[in-house]
This record gives structure tokens, sequence and C-alpha cells, in this order.
């Protein structure tokens, strides 16, 4: 064999060996993954959705009174983000409650009272949450007389009420919800009305409206 020969058979031989060595580096570097795109995987994996919203809230209450449990109005505005939510409310009495304080006058009784709430969410879902509730208000009682609406006796008064609350979330910007509350009331001076005729269980529902989105959120 020639010496020429020799030379293009080496030459044959190195371009075989080059082509083999990329060939291998290419299939390992497939296999292998760069570290900030398996960083972003294991974020995603172990990430959760963080809720975040601001609306309005509805609720008919049934709530104690001297009359027995009876319904009421509570209106409310809040923002909401992750598992926390914080608004204020104001709470108003829709049936009516009369006696004869002065005969042979009759009297209406009414009350109004508002404050803010703060809640934090125990269970979020993708269908349903369960959050606990605390608000504190304050408000007045009046004896009003029937036949003039002339306020007679009034009475201002600090109210406050802890609460569950199960909320529907499969829907986007309309969140159905029921609650469950107990609430205490300061003293009050005012005839035929004790603070105790105000204080027990109430029972709500309702809806939330609003706007909310979900974030992702890495543990």
């Amino acid at each position: 064999m020639s010496s020429s020969e020799m030379k293009q058979q080496r030459r044959i031989g190195l371009m075989l060996l080059l082509v083999g060595c990329s060939f291998l580096g290419h299939a390992q570097e497939e296999n292998e993954l760069p570290q900030d795109t398996i960083s972003s995987e294991i974020k995603t994996t172990t990430s959760i959705l963080t809720n975040v919203g601001v609306g309005f809230q509805w609720l008919t209450q049934l709530t104690p009174t001297p009359g027995g449990r009876q319904s009421g109005t509570n209106l409310s505005a809040f923002l909401y983000f992750d598992r926390w939510i914080a608004g204020a409310y104001v709470a108003i009495y829709n049936d009516e409650y009369t006696r004869t304080l002065i005969f042979p006058n009759d009297f209406s009784m009414n009350y109004l009272h508002g404050g803010i709430y703060i809640g934090y969410t125990f269970i979020q879902q993708k269908h349903i949450s369960l959050s606990g509730t605390a608000s504190y208000g304050a408000g007045d009682i009046i004896w009003e007389r029937s036949s003039t609406f002339e306020d007679i006796f009034r009475d201002d008064f600090r109210m406050g009420q802890v609460a569950l609350e199960l909320e529907v979330t499969s829907l986007r910007f309309i969140r159905p919800m029921v609650q469950i509350g107990y609430r205490t009331m300061n003293t009050i001076n005012l005839p035929e009305l004790d603070e105790n005729d105000f204080g027990g269980f109430t029972f709500s529902a309702g809806v939330k409206i609003g706007f909310y989105t979900k974030q992702q959120k890495s543990e």
C-alpha cells in the first residue's frame, strides 16, 4: 500500500471519528435539560392558584330581635387577596316590631349598623371555599311613633360577629354563598329592649358579585 493511500485512509478514519463524536454530543444535549428549564418545571408543578378580587356582597339575613328571628339585609364592599378578605358593610333591619310604650300610642322599633370585617379562607378548592370572618360595627336603635314617624327613644350600640361561610367559586363573576354566625351587642338603655334580644345565631344567604383573577404562585 502506497503512502498516499495510507494518508487518505487516515483522513477518512479521522473524519468518521469526528462525525461520531459530534453525533454522540448532540444526542447527550437532547437528553439533558438546562437548569433553568428544570427549575421552571419544578415551579410549575408546585404552584398554586392565588385569588385576587374586588366586588360587592349582598346577603339576606335571619337575625335575633325582640320579635324573634327576623329578616335583614347586609350590603358590603370587599377586597380579596390570596386567602384573605377585608371589607366594609352596612346592615339594615327589614321587619317590623311594634309596642304600645305610651298608651295609646304605638311605637315601631328600627335599627341600622355598619362597620368593617376581615376573613380568612381555610379551604380553597376549585369549586368551593370555606372561610371564617369577624366583623365589628356600630349603629343606632330607635323607637319611632307609628302615627307621626317621630323618633322618641334612641340609643347607640356596638355589634360584633364571628361567622363561617361556604362559597361556590365555580363561576367567574358571581359566587353564591351561605353563612352561619354568632353575634353579640353591648348594653343598651331603651324601654322594652335588651341587648340579649339581639345576640345569638344568625343565618344568611346571598351572592358576591365582582371581578376575580387567579395568579400562579410558587410555594
